[in-house]
């Protein structure tokens, strides 16, 4: 599952809109997610402020911007735009509910690498926050993402 891309609710949100969400390391039955808003989106500038005030985290340390258009290789119509991949938005989702969802596409190995470098920061920043099983997997698909090893298929 990991590097693809699904279409999935922000859970909690009153609109539920669906998100992309990347898969950036899978441990059993559970995911780690990242989902991506509109990087110009009003919502998302309050969140990452929030996240600034509230938690002591700066931009770079909970976000990444990327160009879905550039990094995803959509499978079906969807095309991408200019996107803010909201790490310290993270959820954990089960395979089987992941599986309820569409898959839009795979992530390349270089919008991978600099998600899996922005996770692992925010590691750095709170960590309490990722569970070792997740960051561990992370850890070993930055090393596979440097050695030129990323297949998602």
């Amino acid at each position: 599952m990991v590097g693809k891309v699904y279409s999935i609710p922000i859970r909690g949100k009153a609109d539920c809109r669906d998100h992309l969400h990347l898969v950036v390391a899978t441990a059993g039955q559970n995911n780690l997610v990242i989902p991506a808003f509109g990087s110009d989106g009003p919502e998302l500038q309050a969140a990452l402020k929030s996240f600034l005030s509230v938690r002591g985290c700066f931009n770079y340390q909970c976000s990444i911007e990327l160009d879905n258009n550039k990094h995803i290789r959509f499978l079906g119509s969807k095309t991408g735009k200019l996107a803010t991949w909201f790490v310290g938005r993270r959820q954990i989702l089960s395979t089987s509910e992941i599986e309820k969802h569409p898959i839009e596409g795979i992530m390349d190995a270089a919008g991978m690498l600099k998600i899996v470098e922005c996770v692992l920061l925010w590691h750095e920043t709170k960590p309490d926050d990722l569970a070792a099983k997740f960051v561990k997997m992370a850890q070993l698909l930055l090393g596979d993402l440097k050695a030129g090893k990323y297949d998602p298929g």
